[in-house]
């Protein structure tokens, strides 16, 4: 039996310049701005909980994976999309990280 995998990784938000604003307002700018032209992705309007994933709250990438704001501590989340092997679950994993790096 072949089962399917993936991760979903949590990104810490520290902010050294106070003038950024707090950490919870950078991480939402950050997630609009991969979203802003929809180059990366497409963000989800739909509301699914108006507390833990209200509309907005992230979206899918072109990868396949998914891009939120946690509702609980805001930070950013990324999770792979579904895959049938460790090696892609690693490089889908990789690339989540490398549109974050691009755009923070």
């Amino acid at each position: 039996m072949q089962r399917v995998v993936g991760i979903e990784t949590e990104f810490g938000c520290f902010v050294r310049d106070d003038s950024l604003g707090p950490a919870e307002h950078v991480v939402e700018v950050i997630k609009d701005t991969v979203f802003k032209d929809g180059r990366w992705g497409l963000l989800d309007w739909h509301t699914r909980d108006p507390f833990f994933e209200p509309a907005r709250s992230g979206g899918f990438l072109i990868n396949g994976g998914r891009l939120y704001t946690d509702a609980v501590g805001s930070h950013e989340e990324y999770a792979t999309p579904e895959c049938r092997s460790i090696v892609d679950v690693v490089k889908y994993d990789k690339a989540g990280q490398r549109i974050l790096d691009r755009k923070s």
